[in-house]
């Protein structure tokens, strides 16, 4: 039914005059990416009839994914309102995302100026969520360009799109018409449309099937660093075993992955990617394999994989598992679910245990990266419950949020293990996800306080609502060191052991001279005590090794692996006695120990039961 009115909606565009016919059925806008200003292009939207007297055209203040806000509607410019004569109406300008027109029975369109976000030096937009115009390429986040009159937000969008020549544009949004100076699009409310970015350039794309659904690439590389084609191998791996892991059955018609290669400049707008429902935006810099591998060491493709297969797990959470909040979602004045955990930390989970049970990721890589994960979290408020950290993400916990990638993984792995630990491994997230989808899907949401009572429901295991509620809800650290062991992973929060102290201090190179010297020093270290170094003293020997250039760390280091207690130690140091005159002086103590903790340690068992063995291979196949 919607498919008919949409297409009764396409009128004959042309990019030199955009004067539909206005219907009382949804909206018709129009993009001129042929002819810039200034770094803007030129935007048109007729309005659906209104039988209202005033008007309220928004911009987002913010958008799904970015739990930030960036207010796009300072990037509109010059908004004007015109009735169908072309005469003008009033405007008022309410806030930086707000206009109010006036006598809005007689309001045809809306037109105004739109600039990008990457061409904004004091833009603090995350890159994946902001706009580009160049004379190589266009990344048209829609939401940074068209937005919606206030309460009109679920009616249907056709978009045109005037491109230059030669120029094509990879999206996820319906192309109604393709014609050689335009495209046509339809989206069947505003949130389709602003969640189907389109990346125009010159063509540079690829295709590949995931379990039947068709996934395409569109790649913008001004450099030459990164193609499609090179795209398409490194992510086959991922892809495939994303299908694995979710059985075959994505809950996805299609899927697009857009590439925007970043100059230096660019880049500190952040690089990294913003999922959408049936699509991502990647920002990386184009920069060559060898510069690549600096970033990620032995494999230039393996954060292409990573943010990929996070990104693409989205079409689990929270497109098809999500709250109220997110399915009616409110650009203006948002509410927040309870549960990041869900959207963002077990995606971040699926991304990486899919590719450990496809044998991408090694077992042992895949318990560093569950380290890395603790020790990250450790930055963040371990007393904040996570529900709390998720429902004001936007206020007063706006400085916890990145801890959604961190502790929400481990969240991810926590309820995991659980379900397999309970079930004999037999049942796991993965499946609770499956079920999941299966009940509620893209058009269902769930109540937020709900949700540990549905999980317990949909998984048979009531004793799931009981853990979600103590290590989600309230702040009980997760049982990760009994989790870990029922698959042959060995895991302490932390260990204290006594080590030879190498008296606390730092060591910076001079710039003249021999020696490193100590710029500072823990005062209640007791080798410092004992051996009654100061600040600011010259190292030049310990215990006999001469100190020069950069190689006091190794040399305390080599001395503190093979000392005892008790050894007797002698340290050699230059002392200011005087302005740029030193003393040579001896100190002499005898070595000791201290108490050293080391937190979050990890690694994978080498002699295991043989029922931890079985529960390790049905949890991760390995």
């Amino acid at each position: 039914m919607n498919k008919i009115i949409l297409l009764l909606l396409l009128p004959l565009f042309s990019a030199a005059a955009f004067n539909p016919v206005q219907t009382s059925k949804g909206y018709q806008a129009h993009m001129d990416l042929t002819t810039t200003e200034l770094g803007r292009i030129k935007v048109t939207v007729v309005v659906p009839k209104l039988t209202t007297t005033e008007a309220i055209y928004n911009m987002p203040k913010i958008v799904p994914g970015t739990y930030k806000i960036y207010d796009y509607g300072q990037f509109v410019h010059e908004l004007k309102a015109f009735n169908s004569q072309g005469e003008a109406l009033a405007v008022e300008q309410l806030n930086v995302n707000q206009w109010k027109i006036a006598n809005a029975k007689s309001l045809y369109k809306i037109e105004y100026w739109a600039s990008a976000s990457y061409n904004t030096k004091r833009s603090k937009i995350f890159a994946p969520a902001g706009t580009a115009i160049t004379k190589n390429a266009f990344l048209l986040n829609n939401f940074g360009f068209i937005g919606y009159l206030e309460g009109f937000k679920d009616m249907p969008f056709t978009l045109e799109v005037a491109k230059p020549t030669g120029f094509y544009g990879s999206t996820s949004l319906t192309r109604e018409v393709a014609k050689g100076d335009a495209d046509v699009f339809s989206a069947k409310n505003y949130f389709e449309l602003h969640d189907c970015p389109i990346l125009y350039a010159v063509p540079d794309t690829a295709n590949l099937m995931v379990a039947g659904t068709p996934v395409h690439i569109g790649v913008y590389s001004p450099e030459g660093n990164i193609s499609a084609k090179s795209l398409r191998e490194a992510l086959i791996p991922v892809f495939e075993a994303a299908a694995n892991y979710l059985g075959d059955t994505l809950p996805a018609k299609k899927y697009t992955i857009l590439v925007y290669g970043q100059s230096l400049a660019e880049s500190l707008t952040g690089s990294g990617a913003l999922e959408h429902h049936t699509s991502t935006v990647v920002n990386m810099p184009d920069i060559n394999d060898k510069m690549m591998t600096m970033i990620s060491p032995g494999d230039p493709m393996k954060m292409y994989r990573d943010i990929v297969a996070h990104e693409f797990f989205h079409i689990v959470t929270p497109l098809n598992i999500h709250a109220r909040q997110i399915n009616d979602y409110d650009f203006i004045n948002p509410q927040m679910s309870a549960h990041l955990w869900l959207y963002e930390g077990v995606t971040e989970y699926n991304a990486m245990i899919s590719q450990a049970r496809a044998g991408i990721i090694k077992l042992d890589a895949f318990v560093e990266e569950v380290h890395s994960k603790m020790a990250t979290a450790r930055q963040y408020n371990e007393q904040l419950p996570f529900t709390q950290t998720s429902t004001y993400a936007l206020s007063f916990f706006e400085n916890q949020y990145h801890n959604v990638y961190q502790k929400g993984a481990l969240i991810g792995l926590a309820v995991d293990l659980k379900l397999r630990t309970l079930s004999n491994g037999n049942y796991g997230l993965i499946n609770l996800l499956e079920d999941l989808w299966t009940t509620y899907g893209q058009d269902t949401f769930f109540v937020d306080d709900q949700l540990f009572s549905i999980i317990a429901k949909t998984s048979g295991y009531p004793q799931m609502e009981e853990f979600l509620a103590r290590h989600v809800s309230s702040a009980e650290p997760l049982p990760l060191t009994s989790l870990l062991n029922e698959v042959g992973i060995w895991y302490e929060p932390s260990i204290s052991r006594q080590v030879i102290s190498k008296g606390g201090i730092k060591l910076v190179p001079r710039k003249a001279g021999d020696g490193m010297t100590i710029t500072k020093i823990d005062e209640e270290n007791a080798m410092i005590v004992a051996l009654g170094l100061k600040k600011y003293d010259v190292l030049t020997a310990w215990n006999g090794v001469s100190i020069s250039g950069k190689n006091g760390k190794d040399v305390l280091d080599a001395w503190a692996a093979k000392a005892k207690p008790g050894d007797e130690i002698e340290v050699t140091i230059l002392r200011e006695t005087s302005e740029n005159k030193f003393k040579k002086v001896k100190l002499k103590a005898t070595t000791i120990t201290e108490v050293a903790t080391e937190l979050d340690v990890i690694r994978v068992n080498e002699s295991i039961t043989d029922k931890q063995l079985l529960l390790r291979k049905k949890w991760i196949n390995q």
